[in-house]
């Protein structure tokens, strides 16, 4: 279970569509710098870290906290005899499985013609157009449904303060601060103010809202720090 955790929190920085707050950042990105990040740029920067923790998170789990139980033939023979018990792939796991696919090819080789969020919302139209959900399914999630009722709130107010320029204003007289820096060690600090701001949020949607957008045109305020340049794929 704890390698299943981990390595969930370790794929969803991998992917662009791996997590809401992704999409959220790559928005901000797009708003406020005026830089698209498509779901390959995201892959393609993130791989080099990402992937070797990746092969590390189960070797290093395994290594500071083994299992008591290495081997147990019983839980294959278990498996074994659930799978027969389910059955062959039904006509909504096959559909199910086509929209999957589908979208991860739209959401890797579709990103210059389809937004992701745009994608999302096709695989839940072919889903309930299929029969593969049915929208009480979808309206019972109320967590969800919560949960993006306060994020929707959050986008909202963050829009609006940079709207009336407070975010600008804000980041501007931070970088004031910053300018005896080299671009690296400002663009280190902002990085770890960013991160050990992350402890003061209970959730990380809320933190990317409050804090990316300051973060960001900081550190495009500061002369030297390297940005992506929309033309290209440098950083």
């Amino acid at each position: 279970m704890w390698v299943a955790i981990m390595t969930a929190c370790v794929t969803s920085s991998l992917f662009l569509t791996g997590a809401s707050f992704n999409l959220l950042a790559a928005g901000y990105i797009e708003k406020l710098a005026h830089i698209e990040l498509r779901w390959t740029d995201w892959f393609i920067t993130a791989a080099p870290a990402i992937i070797p923790l990746l092969i590390l998170v189960p070797l290093l789990s395994y290594w500071l906290y083994p299992p008591e139980v290495k081997h147990n033939p019983e839980v294959a023979q278990w498996a074994k005899a659930q799978l027969e018990k389910m059955g062959p792939l039904t006509r909504a796991e096959i559909i199910l499985a086509v929209i999957v696919v589908l979208s991860l090819v739209l959401w890797v080789a579709g990103g210059a013609y389809v937004g992701a969020a745009t994608v999302a919302a096709i695989a839940v139209s072919l889903m309930l157009i299929t029969g593969v959900l049915t929208w009480g399914d979808i309206a019972g999630h109320k967590r969800a449904w919560t949960t993006f009722a306060w994020l929707g709130a959050l986008i909202a107010l963050c829009d609006g303060l940079n709207r009336v320029g407070f975010v600008k204003w804000f980041a501007d007289g931070i970088a004031t601060h910053m300018q005896g820096f080299s671009p690296r060690l400002a663009m280190i600090i902002l990085l770890a103010l960013f991160f050990l701001a992350h402890y003061a949020f209970a959730s990380v949607d809320a933190y990317t809202t409050a804090l990316l957008p300051v973060i960001l045109l900081t550190g495009v305020a500061i002369p030297g720090i390297p940005v992506k340049n929309s033309r290209s794929c440098c950083v």
